[in-house]
């Protein structure tokens, strides 16, 4: 009987791409002094981004006091950039999640190039 539970709310792989297609994805990349990294982490998500989702997708920025060119490097990709001075993970994704636009999914990265954008569209 368990196991009964388990597969009733799956779904085919057909209705997941129906599903994910019509999803409105944000994704929020906080940023710390990162501008030798941010570039390449905003790229490699439109890459992978890009094909997976039908629906337009964004990608917010959130420098976090940064002293370096982190602000600039995240500019020339085409992202929402979004400056929150006070230092903290927690209010940069706030900050992030507040400049996104009305989306059924939130996706956060980290700008350092340690997640795998590959992964999104496994969400």
């Amino acid at each position: 009987m368990g196991s009964n539970r388990l597969w009733r709310g799956r779904r085919s792989p057909l209705q997941c791409r129906i599903l994910k297609s019509a999803l409105r994805v944000s994704i929020v990349i906080p940023a710390w002094n990162e501008a030798a990294t941010i570039g390449d982490v905003v790229s490699d998500i439109r890459r992978v981004a890009a094909p997976s989702f039908e629906a337009p997708f964004d990608i917010v920025v959130v420098d976090n006091g940064s002293t370096d060119e982190t602000a600039e490097c995240a500019r020339a990709g085409g992202v929402t950039l979004v400056s929150e001075p006070r230092r903290g993970y927690g209010r940069a994704c706030l900050a992030g999640i507040a400049a996104t636009r009305p989306s059924d999914v939130v996706v956060f990265m980290d700008a350092d190039g340690s997640d795998d954008p590959g992964e999104i569209p496994l969400l």
